[in-house]
Parts: C-alpha cells; sequence; structure tokens
C-alpha cells in the first residue's frame, strides 16, 4: 500500500510542480524575448523530455547523504533489547530531525494518512490504467490506419521536386497531405489536390511535408504518442504538445520558403490549400496542415516576413536546449520530492528491515489471526518489532484488531509494548484509538507508558478523549495518567475534551489537577478550542473554574487568537464580554 502511494503520488507532484514552474519559466522567456521558430519548436520539445524525467528523478538516490545516515537510520532494527517507551520516543524524534537536516528527501506517508486515502489512491491507479490502455489502444489502431493508407495509396503521376528523395504517393482517405513512416517516409496527397494543383502549386506542399522529414518530426511525434499513454491526464503534456505542433508547423514553413526562395508564394499556397481543405479527423502520426484559423494567420505572417527571420545554426540550437535541459534537470533533482526506494523495498527510513513482501505476510499474519505462519517468521530470524511503513508494528496491528490471543503471542516473542513507528503511535494509542480497553489493560500490566507522547498522534488519554471513549479516559486516569501530558498539534487532553465538548471528562480531569489555562503553541487553549466549537457549557464550565477569558496565543501563521476573536457563536461571543472578554 505505502509503495503505491508514495510512488503514485510523488510523481504526479514531480510532473506537475516541477514541470510545471519549467514550463511557465519557458513562456515567460518565449513572450518576452521570442526565439525563432525552429528554437522554439526543439525548446519545447527539452521541455517535454524534462517534464518526462522529472518524476523519475525522485527514484535517484541523493548523494548527500552521509554514510552514518543510513547507520543512524537501520540502528534500531539491530536493537537486542527495545528502548523503554520515552526514549524511543525521543530516539524516533531524533532520526527524523536527523533525516531532515541531512535532506535526504525520502518520503514516508504517515500509516493514518494511507488508510484514510488509500481507497481514492487506488481508484485513481485504476483510473490511470484505464485510461492507459484506452489511449494505447487508440495508438494501435491509428498505426494501423496509417499503415493501410500507405499500402492503399497509389504512385503520383510526376516526381516530386528537388530536393525531396521521398515516394510521394495519393491517398483519397485523407483529407490533407501529411508525411508518414518511420522507416521508411512517404508523402501522401489527397487526391483532390493531386487533381487541382499543378506542379508549382503543389511544391510548397510538398517541401512543407519534407522538412517534417528531414526535421525528424515524425519520429518526436511517434514519442508524444508513446509518452501521452502514461500522462494522458497531464495537463502539462497537451500544452507542451500543442506548442510543439505549432512551433515546428511554423519552422517547416519558414523552411520550405526559403527553399522555394519566396514567402509571398509560400503564403499563397497556404491559401490555396485552406480553400480545398475539407476538415476530416487524421491519423495520430501524421502531420496535419491546419488545425485551427488562427494557426493559418500566423503561419501567413510568419512567411511573409521570412526576411527578417534567422536561420539559427544547429550549433546555437543545440547548446541552447542542453542549457535549457541542465538547467531543469537540476532544478528538479535538486527541488523536487525524492522516494527512498530502500525504505519502501529494503530498509527503510523508519528502521524496518524488512522487504515490502515480508512486511505484507507479517501483517496478513496479524490481521488473519495466523499463528502457524507467525511462528514460522518469527523461527526464521524475524524481528518482532521490525515496524511495517504504513501499518506500524505487528502488535499494534494486533491490537487494532482485536486479537487478544496475537498480542500475547507476541508480547511473549519479545514485541516492545513502546515502540512509537512514526506514523502510527503506539499499541495504548491504537488501543485507546480502537476502545480495546481488555487489551489495554494487558498492555498496561505489560509495561506499557500511559503517558508516551507522539507528535501528531498525541498520547492514549488524548486519544481516548477525542474517540469519544469515555470508560477508556476514565480507567487511564485511574491508572495515573497525566492530565497535564500534551503532544505537539494533539494538544493536551482537556483541550481535546474542551474540542470534543465533553463536560463530564473536563470535571474529571479538572478534579485531577488539570491547568485550566494550560498552554499548547499548535493548539492554544483549551477555553480558545471550546469557543472556537461553540460548547457553551463547556465555555461556562472553564471560565467558572478560573481560565482566563482574555488569554491569547500566537498560532502557526502568525495569527493572533483569543477566545473572544474564535468564538463562532454570538450565544458564546456575548457570554464572553460580559465575563469581561476584551480582545
Amino acid at each position: 500500500m505505502l509503495f503505491e502511494l508514495n510512488l503514485f503520488t510523488t510523481f504526479t507532484l514531480s510532473h506537475l510542480l516541477i514541470g510545471g514552474c519549467l514550463v511557465l519559466l519557458l513562456l515567460v522567456f518565449t513572450r518576452l524575448c521570442p526565439p525563432g521558430a525552429e528554437l522554439q519548436s526543439w525548446l519545447w520539445t527539452t521541455a517535454l523530455g524534462i517534464c518526462v524525467l522529472v518524476p523519475f528523478l525522485s527514484l535517484v538516490p541523493t548523494a548527500t547523504t552521509p554514510p552514518q545516515a543510513t547507520a543512524t537510520l537501520a540502528a534500531p532494527a539491530a536493537q537486542t533489547e527495545p528502548p523503554p517507551g520515552a526514549s524511543a520516543i525521543a530516539e524516533s524524534a531524533g532520526a527524523a530531525t536527523a533525516l531532515s537536516d541531512r535532506r535526504t528527501y525520502s518520503w514516508a506517508m504517515p500509516g493514518r494518512w494511507i488508510k484514510k486515502a488509500a481507497t481514492g489512491v487506488y481508484a485513481l491507479l485504476w483510473i490511470w490504467l484505464l485510461g492507459a490502455i484506452w489511449r494505447a489502444g487508440f495508438l494501435l489502431r491509428s498505426a494501423l490506419q496509417s499503415r493501410r493508407l500507405v499500402k492503399n495509396a497509389l504512385p503520383h503521376r510526376e516526381d516530386p521536386p528537388e530536393p525531396i528523395s521521398c515516394p510521394l504517393l495519393v491517398s483519397d482517405a485523407i483529407g490533407a497531405p501529411m508525411a508518414m513512416g518511420l522507416l521508411n517516409p512517404v508523402i501522401l496527397l489527397p487526391r483532390l489536390f493531386a487533381e487541382q494543383f499543378d506542379r508549382e502549386q503543389l511544391a510548397p506542399i510538398l517541401l512543407h511535408e519534407w522538412a517534417h522529414i528531414r526535421r525528424r518530426d515524425l519520429w518526436i511525434g511517434a514519442a508524444q504518442e508513446l509518452l501521452a499513454i502514461l500522462f494522458w491526464w497531464s495537463p502539462l503534456l497537451r500544452l507542451i504538445n500543442r506548442r510543439i505542433h505549432v512551433s515546428r508547423e511554423l519552422a517547416c514553413d519558414l523552411r520550405a520558403a526559403r527553399m522555394l526562395g519566396s514567402g509571398k508564394r509560400f503564403a499563397q499556397s497556404l491559401l490555396d490549400c485552406a480553400g480545398l481543405m475539407v476538415a476530416r479527423r487524421q491519423s495520430v502520426l501524421a502531420m496535419g496542415l491546419f488545425r485551427k484559423k488562427k494557426d493559418l494567420t500566423e503561419r501567413i505572417d510568419a512567411v511573409l516576413k521570412i526576411k527578417s527571420e534567422r536561420t539559427p545554426k544547429r550549433l546555437a540550437i543545440a547548446s541552447a536546449c542542453c542549457v535549457f535541459a541542465i538547467t531543469g534537470l537540476a532544478i528538479a533533482q535538486g527541488y523536487g520530492p525524492r522516494i527512498n526506494l530502500a525504505s519502501i523495498t529494503g530498509l527503510p527510513v523508519y528502521g524496518a528491515g524488512l522487504t515490502r513482501a515480508e512486511g505484507e505476510r507479517l501483517i496478513n499474519a496479524v490481521r488473519s489471526g495466523d499463528t502457524d505462519t507467525l511462528t514460522a517468521l518469527l523461527n526464521g530470524g524475524l524481528d518482532i518489532n521490525t515496524p511495517v511503513l504504513g501499518e506500524g508494528t505487528a502488535l499494534i496491528e494486533a491490537v487494532r484488531q482485536g486479537n487478544r490471543e496475537m498480542v500475547e503471542l507476541l508480547l511473549d516473542a519479545g514485541a516492545d509494548v513502546n515502540l512509537p513507528p512514526l506514523g502510527d503511535g503506539n499499541p495504548m494509542i491504537a488501543a485507546a484509538r480502537h476502545n480495546r480497553l481488555a487489551l489495554a489493560e494487558q498492555l498496561y500490566q505489560r509495561g506499557a507508558d500511559i503517558n508516551a507522547a507522539i507528535p501528531r498522534d498525541g498520547t492514549p488519554l488524548i486519544v481516548a478523549i477525542r474517540s469519544g471513549h469515555e470508560a477508556f479516559a476514565e480507567q487511564l486516569i485511574d491508572w495515573g495518567a497525566d492530565v497535564n501530558q500534551s503532544a505537539k498539534w494533539d494538544g493536551s487532553p482537556l483541550i481535546a475534551a474542551a474540542m470534543t465538548g465533553n463536560l463530564e471528562i473536563a470535571k474529571r480531569l479538572y478534579r485531577q489537577g488539570a491547568d485550566i489555562n494550560g498552554v499548547v503553541s499548535t493548539d492554544e487553549t483549551p477555553l480558545i478550542n471550546a469557543a472556537h466549537h461553540g460548547h457553551f457549557g463547556m465555555v461556562k464550565f472553564l471560565v467558572e473554574s478560573g481560565a482566563d477569558v482574555n488569554l491569547g496565543v500566537m498560532a502557526n501563521g502568525g495569527n493572533y487568537r483569543t477566545p473572544l476573536n474564535r468564538a463562532r457563536s454570538g450565544r458564546v461571543r456575548k457570554y464572553l464580554i460580559a465575563m469581561g472578554a476584551t480582545k
């Protein structure tokens, strides 16, 4: 599950974000310093290659990660004795900080995100697959149609003009002149054109198609269609392909006009063709003459200005494209999101030493209660404390499933009752989230830390309160849970009660010594949260218990929050003002 999610999201974001920035830069450049059509066509072709390559750079390992980073991250899997809960949390947080400092750009989606997004991601993957199959079928059908067109076409009665050296064929099945064939290119003319135009009128048309062949546009067009199988959904590729089409048509017009030695003659030829053409659907491997009326106007204007249009040298074009490619790929390599494949298929960043297949086998055994398979894995040397990315540890999964027998087996096998894989909480938090009170008692008797605080996963007491499991929360308090233990991004127990409006739990927490004005920088205060969620009874209780109605907190993003400015309901706002709130 983690592999598909990481791969799909990172590919998509890399392509759209990094590719989009590069395309925007090229659009600005071509607007401010308009290059010639020839150079512009190759710059857009280079942009196509960059946008396609960018996602794959997310799989390339960074060379800046020091060797000790790997040792630091792999260390937890090699431990023979699991650390206490508090130290495990600190080590995991330290590993995450070290990972950030070393700029490894490795992505490992938190397990709770995967659980929530899995259905949608797999649906998108299926949509992408179906679209790719449809696009591949469309391309195959077009290729077969093109082959039949060439096979059924007849030779033209006259030889093509110099310097054209490919066969000239006539067909009844097409509506516009086109070049076809990758290995053995030919030029096809509609029978109407062959009958209506004499040799002089046909020369500009044929030279235009010959320019496509000389520029290898047929090969590039085929590559565009092949790439569209994978990137059929991409608005970037649609934009780039459109720019490539327009610029290369202009480039071929200019080449043909130079070979004729007259821009006016070529412009007249375009007008003559436009008068005869009947709009028909054409093969995706062919180069159409027109697509829109606007294209025709632009092409006529361009060839009439041919004297002011300088022909760029091949070396200049190659140099410009190389500079653009190197710059674009360097930006993508330096700032694009990355996937650490080792963290998915080999040695994950959070210390796991399981391959993806081994992790799936372990989790499936726990979910199905297959003790035989689990025993076989343990006898084979598997470290039962090895986290499975996206799922947590085997013990966490057993708690989720409510399998007391499996929990007992894992604990007897040495499962760490406090191990907190990042993004998946710990066994006691899992018990609190799923209201497994009997299992919680089992974990508590085995040494579970009921005050373990994990950023973005909370504490067992916070999770129990936010999940609405009052009996579980009461039991934790009876066991001595710290009623003031906070967790970054998850508040405190009293903040959790204030957010949910659970007045009875709030009163119990207060009696146990909860700080009525306790501030958690990322989650404000109990009163601010109660006011924001419109729980009037909670607001009244907190104020009567000594909550400061003017206590404000500078929240993330620089917003100063107070109970009054966060109050949603008029009733709460009036009460706070009556109790002395002024800001």
